[in-house]
């Protein structure tokens, strides 16, 4: 047996660098043909008994500019395995690495990695992968390549990306008895910042942990993201890692994410800076043949709040989506969680009791109308001590509101009887009441300010369009949003709706009569329109006690665009055709609640008659109509 080693090994060290030059030569071949690129190694040899050094090595992709260079690499590699043709690598040491990201005009120098070439002897794609295996499969991959230790000297990182330029620089890193510590340097257009990454690689238990983090008093600046996307991104602390146990037909994947002191700034999420102080995620993630789970033990933290979510999502036979939270906590966690410039009508506020969340979202792909969904949000012993930046009980008196365009302040008026336009609700025709809230709320009397079945039509509705085709608004919440929210549509506008609806209704500070007279009195009803006194008038020359049914149900139909209420007429100023389908739904509503007889649906849509001021509006090339719908295109 001594004999046959030690012939083996004679064989080996006379011929290695044979079968290194041979190994090489295929792998690269193998790349080359495989993604379109030319990976070259200008020289390669043993250094020492199992040591490999690579000198001068190159990716440059088919017609593009030179993705990689590096000047040296040395690997050593294990003894056994290189026998019978196989690379092990335990150790790599990197000098002079660069690499350069390019893109202009849809051509760029890195995408082509993503793009494999098919070729014959491909193997075919596994549809019937399971998840767990997928995942498996993917761990493997990343603790199987990933040598012992890892040294880099010199490497840089350049992107040149549609004229933003950007780089990352580091000077050392080196991992090292499973952990790894580094600075780099940022530099974004110009301008340059540092910041540190420390972690540990542990392959034999499959643990991974990452840390980045910037001097004391500095913070971790993103480049690119403020001129691609008009996104300022910036954080203290950016701590994660997970560990993976299991096998390919069940998998955990346990582990936790930390950001603290996260700012954002983009003009979608909010009017001005958002502050997290600490926003992090501790997970357990079940993956399995055919879905995917995140267990109800993983707990959200959000600043001082946290929420026990569990999230189903699997894709066999059929995709299907499952979320459930079921938590109850301090009411003023909460409020003094809710980030700093997010919901500034919140900020100061004080509150005592708890509050529930509930929440039970199951939704079939393909079966969309069988989605289930109920949320709730409920107060034990929950009351308001104090009101801070906002004093919500404005809303149950009188209360100058400004209607904006564009921005730009048009008007302001008050919104209650010191004001002679305001129409009381019982001087406004109940046919008229009923209208409105069958075409905008038709549970609004019953409702905490969140119509989950409204919000659950809407959610079906976006689904079959494949876009976001129709909102969730109650009637509560259009009144927030014009009495307290800025006009800037913001991703987070619909949750401060929700939240001050509910606040509002479950701390009666306002009727729902009172809430219902004051929105027929203050939304627009066409341009320049507001308050149901001046449509009436503007329309049909008619007091809102005055008005029919059809006239009713028309008014009710512009409430979502009313500047744009010309279109429901044919060029002979008639109500269109294709508005039978909707006045034929509310009234046959309006006649089962009593406010309406069935003779009233006689002729109904020739009964929709302008005679005020909106008929000058009917002349065809109307000048002031023109600029009016400009500026409603505008808005949307």
């Amino acid at each position: 047996m001594a004999i046959i080693f030690a012939l083996l090994f004679s064989v080996f060290f006379i011929f290695r660098n044979g079968i290194l030059h041979s190994m090489l030569e295929n792998k690269c071949a193998a790349f080359n043909q495989k993604y379109h690129a030319e990976l070259h190694i200008a020289k390669s040899g043993f250094t020492g008994f199992t040591g490999v050094t690579l000198e001068n090595i190159s990716l440059v992709p088919e017609g593009g500019d030179t993705l990689l260079s590096c000047g040296k690499v040395y690997i050593h590699v294990r003894f056994f395995p290189l026998l019978i043709g196989r690379m092990s690598i335990n150790e790599v040491h990197l000098e002079n690495t660069l690499i350069t990201l390019k893109s202009s005009q849809g051509k760029d120098n890195y995408n082509f990695l993503l793009r494999p070439r098919k070729t014959q002897n491909s193997e075919p794609d596994d549809d019937n992968d399971s998840y767990s295996n997928r995942i498996n499969k993917i761990s493997r991959g990343i603790f199987a390549t990933i040598p012992d230790e890892i040294r880099i000297h010199n490497l840089l990182l350049q992107a040149s990306l549609d004229s933003n330029t950007f780089s990352l620089s580091l000077p050392e890193f080196t991992v090292k008895d499973h952990a790894f510590l580094s600075a780099v340097c940022i530099t974004d257009n110009g301008k340059q910042s540092y910041c540190f990454l420390k972690g540990q690689i542990d392959k034999s238990k499959k643990l991974l942990n990452f840390k980045m983090f910037a001097n004391e008093g500095q913070k971790v600046h993103l480049p690119y993201l403020k001129p691609k996307f008009g996104l300022r991104l910036e954080f203290d602390t950016l701590s994660t890692g997970f560990s993976v146990e299991g096998n390919a037909s069940l998998l955990s994947i346990k582990g936790n994410a930390m950001i603290e002191g996260l700012l954002v700034n983009h003009p979608k999420i909010a009017d001005g800076d958002v502050y997290f102080e600490q926003l992090g995620l501790n997970f357990n993630v079940n993956a399995t043949e055919s879905y995917m789970e995140l267990d109800s033990t993983s707990t959200i933290v959000y600043n001082h709040f946290q929420l026990n979510p569990y999230i189903r999502f699997s894709q066999k036979p059929r995709i299907k989506v499952s979320l459930k939270i079921n938590n109850q906590f301090a009411a003023q966690d909460l409020f003094e969680s809710l980030p700093a410039g997010m919901f500034h009508n919140f900020e100061g506020i004080k509150t005592q009791g708890q509050l529930r969340l509930y929440v039970n979202f199951d939704l079939d792909m393909q079966q969309p109308d069988s989605l289930k969904f109920d949320a709730t949000l409920t107060g034990k012993d929950f009351w308001v001590t104090k009101y801070g930046v906002t004093d919500f009980r404005k809303i149950g008196g009188t209360f100058s509101y400004t209607a904006y365009e564009r921005g730009a302040q048009v008007r302001t008026f008050l919104v209650g009887p010191e004001n002679p336009a305001f129409t009381p609700l019982d001087a406004i025709a109940p046919v008229l009441k009923d209208a409105v809230l069958i075409s905008e709320n038709g549970g609004y009397y019953y409702s905490t300010g969140f119509n989950v079945d409204a919000f659950r039509a809407s959610i079906i509705d976006n689904i079959h369009a494949e876009r976001f085709a129709r909102g969730g608004s109650t009637i509560d919440m259009q009144l927030v949003k014009n009495v307290f929210l800025s006009r800037n549509k913001t991703v987070t506008r619909k949750a401060e709706e929700i939240l001050i609806a509910w606040l509002i209704n479950n701390n009666n500070l306002c009727s729902k009569e009172k809430m219902y007279e004051d929105y027929l009195n203050l939304i627009e009803w066409g341009p320049g329109v507001y308050g149901i006194g001046e449509a009436s008038q503007y329309y049909f020359s008619k007091k809102p006690a005055q008005l029919t049914m059809a006239e009713s149900i028309y008014l009710a139909s512009i409430i979502p665009k009313p500047k744009w209420f010309k279109s429901s007429f044919d060029p002979n100023g008639m109500l269109s055709a294709r508005n039978q389908m909707y006045f034929s739904l509310i009234a046959k509503k309006l006649i089962e609640k009593g406010s309406a007889a069935p003779s009233d649906t006689n002729g109904m849509l020739g009964r929709v008659l302008l005679k005020g001021p909106a008929k000058l509006f009917m002349a065809k090339d109307t000048t002031h109509f023109k600029i009016d719908s400009l500026m409603m295109m505008e808005n949307e």
